[in-house]
């Protein structure tokens, strides 16, 4: 006796109307925005592994074996770029091994074959430092990336509540403009202007000052598919300059950050 398992069977689905050259750029963006967001989460990882033993930790400085894997070899804070008086040495590889010291030089060495996959502002984040060669430095992010935005737009504009920017992605890049600050209620406390970026009043001058580091801030927030949930918020249609249209950056509350260099 024959049962019928299923309803009837549906209407076969129309065929995609799509190209085979469209349908592999979209695969390519997939994955370049998978391998972006693995970079953003390994970053933070890492990060917060290395401040479990080191909160005040903001630079690891490391050197690459000859098969190519990377080494510890020291953690930093207080701002590796300026002078020696100001640098603070949190720990230097000691001789016999430990289980945090192997998890550090494995989720450093998956940090490295990320970003040499591809092409991102993390990229950024490796130089060689003034310390001894053939030394290498990484910049960790901060504890809270989104927390560190807001205090950093907070000490010139405090009643800020959100970032009105235009945002435009391709499989290597993310372009911003941020165009507006906004207080709560929705109304632009500060206009990004082009006549004020070619001519800053003095009391402005903060975003030229912040305005990269800003930027690498709305980027990882971007590249991180928790962060960009939390954070950010679709305003607009695309368009052909900015592909992800006008997004909403809402800032969180202020609150009291971990003493540190970035603060």
């Amino acid at each position: 006796m024959n049962h019928r398992l299923i309803s009837p069977m549906p209407d076969r689905r129309p065929e995609p109307d799509t190209t085979s050259a469209e349908n592999f750029v979209q695969l390519l963006e997939a994955h370049a925005a998978a391998e972006t967001a693995l970079v953003a989460g390994a970053l933070e990882h890492l990060a917060h592994h290395t401040r479990r033993r080191h909160p005040q930790a903001e630079y690891i400085e490391f050197t690459r074996d000859q098969d190519g894997t990377a080494r510890a070899e020291r953690i930093w804070a207080g701002g590796i770029w300026t002078p020696p008086v100001a640098r603070h040495l949190l720990w230097t590889r000691p001789d016999d091994s430990s289980a945090w010291q192997e998890e550090l030089d494995a989720l450093l060495d998956y940090v490295q074959g990320c970003t040499e996959r591809i092409t991102s502002p993390e990229k950024a984040n490796l130089a060689t430092p003034p310390l001894a060669e053939p030394s290498l430095l990484i910049e960790l992010p901060p504890p809270d990336i989104a927390a560190y935005l807001a205090h950093l737009i907070h000490r010139q504009h405090p009643h800020a509540a959100g970032l009105l920017l235009s945002l435009d992605t391709d499989l290597d890049r993310i372009d911003i403009a941020v165009e507006h600050l906004l207080a709560a209620d929705g109304t632009s406390i500060w206009h990004n202007s082009r006549e004020a970026a070619l001519h800053p009043d003095p009391l402005q001058r903060w975003w030229q000052f912040h305005r990269d580091e800003i930027y690498d801030l709305i980027r990882h927030l971007w590249r991180a598919p928790h962060q960009r949930a939390r954070y950010l918020y679709p305003q607009g249609d695309e368009s052909l300059m900015w592909n992800q249209g006008i997004q909403l950056l809402l800032l969180p509350e202020p609150k009291i950050l971990p003493t540190s260099d970035h603060t």
